[in-house]
């Protein structure tokens, strides 16, 4: 007849017959990821998960190992420290220049043995220890004439130091970067000596304590007489006036400078001009303490 409709296959198929694919599309799906989870399972009994004990063993290994190592470092630095404090007291028993020049000899010889039987491990190590430490080191092997060697340990603490924030360390550090670089040896720097000692001053003269006043003219003195002893003796006679006018003010203010400053005049009443540098005038200026202006 005109005007009826005609059915599709598709608007003949019957209720049951899309519930019965639906179902077996479900059924497929669960098959499939049953065979998944049963993959999954194969794959963990199988997995080498001796390997996975061996790498944190090994990892607790290497922690454990670096650990001793550190630890046996720290006793080696413990070790030179002691050696050092018993020299001192054995030194001053006794005002016998031959006596002192033995027992420098020989506790010399005692620390020269400890770094070099811990020099590779203090290298290695260097960046687990403390700036304290590090310190150490780098004094030890100025003490023994390892001045060259000493610098990395003094950089070392240096950068140590300022990120634990300890200023009184990064200033003692260079004070004795600047002393070691001023003597007469083959690593001898006065730029970089001189440097080391300006920024110690720098440090000690923005301080207000009452113990900065006498620390800021030891670190003053010592510099002038670097230049007058090992760099330029014009320099040096430049900041003479001002170095005594400054221990006179402690002086008079009733601070113990005595010994600081026969020190220093014995340092200006021995040095003589060095024909290399004897004319060479200052470049730089001293930082001047608030306290000496």
């Amino acid at each position: 007849m005109e005007g009826d409709m005609e059915l599709s296959d598709s608007d003949t198929t019957s209720p049951g017959a899309e519930t019965k694919s639906g179902s077996r599309t479900l059924l497929d799906l669960l098959k499939e990821w049953g065979g998944l989870a049963t993959l999954v399972i194969a794959l963990l009994y199988t997995f080498p998960f001796s390997l996975v004990d061996r790498y944190f063993n090994a990892q607790r290994e290497r922690q454990l190992s670096e650990r001793d190592a550190v630890a046996e470092v720290r006793r080696a630095i413990a070790d030179m420290a002691a050696l050092r404090a018993e020299k001192a007291s054995r030194f001053v028993q006794s005002s016998d220049p031959r006596y002192q020049n033995e027992i420098a000899s020989a506790y010399d010889i005692r620390i020269y043995n400890v770094i070099y039987t811990q020099k590779e491990n203090f290298r290695s190590w260097s960046s687990n220890l403390r700036s304290s430490e590090l310190y150490w080191i780098g004094s030890s092997l100025t003490l023994i004439g390892e001045v060259g060697e000493a610098q990395y340990y003094y950089d070392s603490a240096i950068s140590a130091a300022e990120k634990e924030n300890i200023p009184g360390t990064v200033v003692t550090v260079r004070r004795e970067k600047g002393n070691s670089l001023f003597l007469d040896s083959p690593n001898q720097d006065l730029e970089k000596a001189r440097s080391a000692y300006l920024e110690a001053i720098k440090v000690v003269s923005g301080q207000t304590s009452y113990n900065s006043r006498t620390f800021y003219v030891s670190l003053v003195s010592e510099l002038v007489s670097g230049e007058l002893l090992y760099g330029s003796y014009q320099c040096g006679r430049s900041n003479v006036d001002m170095t005594n006018f400054m221990f006179g003010t402690l002086s008079n203010a009733g601070v113990p400078v005595k010994g600081l400053y026969d020190l220093f005049n014995q340092n200006v009443e021995t040095s003589r001009p060095r024909a290399a540098l004897a004319s060479s005038p200052c470049n730089y200026s001293i930082p001047r303490h608030s306290y000496f202006k």
